[in-house]
């Protein structure tokens, strides 16, 4: 699923190359020095461009980012996890996910 994937890759965010942290938009160089990037364009959830989730609701996704102690991270360096809401639609039915994703290479 989308949001496994995000999970998954999120983890493997290399801790000092975070270049966007928005609520909206997630960008970083993973540890195989890849640059992955997510947000929303749309009502689509992009991944470097490519459409990875379709439906989403306006404001559907959204990231929030905390420190070792649950605090919001003010700076890319003060991230240590990273908060996932998705929320899908279709028609009159809506879904909502939450996940985390811990960076491990911090």
């Amino acid at each position: 699923s989308a949001m496994r994937r995000m999970v998954r890759e999120i983890r493997r965010t290399n801790g000092s190359s975070i270049t966007v942290f928005t609520s909206a938009e997630y960008r970083f160089i993973d540890l195989n020095t890849n640059v992955i990037d997510y947000q929303q364009s749309g009502t689509n959830l992009s991944r470097n461009g490519a459409v990875l989730l379709a439906d989403l609701a306006p404001g559907g996704l959204q990231f929030t980012y905390l420190t070792t102690t649950g605090a919001t991270a003010a700076t890319a360096a003060a991230i240590k996890i990273v908060n996932i809401q998705l929320i899908a639609e279709s028609g009159q039915n809506r879904v909502r996910l939450f996940n985390a994703a811990g960076i491990r290479n911090k």
